[in-house]
């Protein structure tokens, strides 16, 4: 990140490293491309991406700010920049493993939990595997780990698969967006990729997330 930093025409530091190059279409784009996955990869390769993209749903706004100013807007040096040269890379990521843990896997557990608490009526097994679920969630979303409650989502595959899907790609401790999440907000049609995802690492990521949320009642009929 620092690095990128190097490039503000506006700093006094000197150019990016040859072999750090520039991105064309900027950070976000750049960013996008790193953390977007058309096929499952190995498991250090998803770890280490994990922390880039919990780095980066703090430092979006940084760098779109950051973006315009050195396009030539007529705008200061956005503030937050100060921000990363003045913190390390541990506290970076600790506060994106926060807003993580703030803005999907509870906003997304409790946004479920609502949903299930509004349940009246049912197919007689179906309506028990949703009250265990509903219990489940209550149980961990008050310890903070909703992710403990994802073996309870088994019931949902019966009522909506794809949605199912993409509710344990979330409802996970290092939450992902399924190619079925993009799917159902973008109302896309066709083959859905198991095997495809991509990390929440920006602010519209965030705004899918609670897009598909605000359709789960709709995709499960509760």
């Amino acid at each position: 990140m620092l690095q990128w930093l190097s490039g503000d025409p506006g700093g006094e530091e000197a150019a990016p490293a040859a072999d750090v190059p520039r991105a064309q279409g900027g950070f976000r784009a750049a960013l996008r491309r790193r953390l977007t996955w058309r096929v499952l990869p190995a498991d250090d390769a998803s770890s280490s991406d994990a922390v880039i993209a919990a780095c980066g749903i703090v430092a979006l706004a940084v760098w779109l700010a950051y973006d315009r100013y050195a396009a030539g807007a007529s705008a200061p040096a956005p503030r937050g920049v100060d921000y990363l040269v003045g913190h390390d890379l541990i506290g970076i990521f600790e506060d994106g493993w926060a807003a993580l843990h703030r803005e999907v896997s509870l906003f997304v557990g409790e946004a479920l939990l609502a949903v299930l608490r509004g349940v009246r009526t049912g197919e007689s097994g179906t309506l028990a595997g949703l009250h265990g679920l509903q219990r489940s969630l209550e149980t961990h979303l008050e310890a903070g780990t909703p992710w403990l409650a994802r073996d309870a989502l088994d019931v949902l595959a019966a009522l909506d698969a794809p949605a199912w899907s993409g509710l344990l790609g979330l409802l996970s401790e290092c939450p992902i967006i399924p190619d079925a999440v993009t799917a159902i907000v973008e109302r896309r049609t066709g083959r859905v990729d198991p095997s495809a995802f991509a990390f929440v690492a920006t602010n519209a990521d965030i705004d899918v997330v609670r897009a598909f949320m605000a359709r789960v009642p709709q995709l499960l009929a509760c």
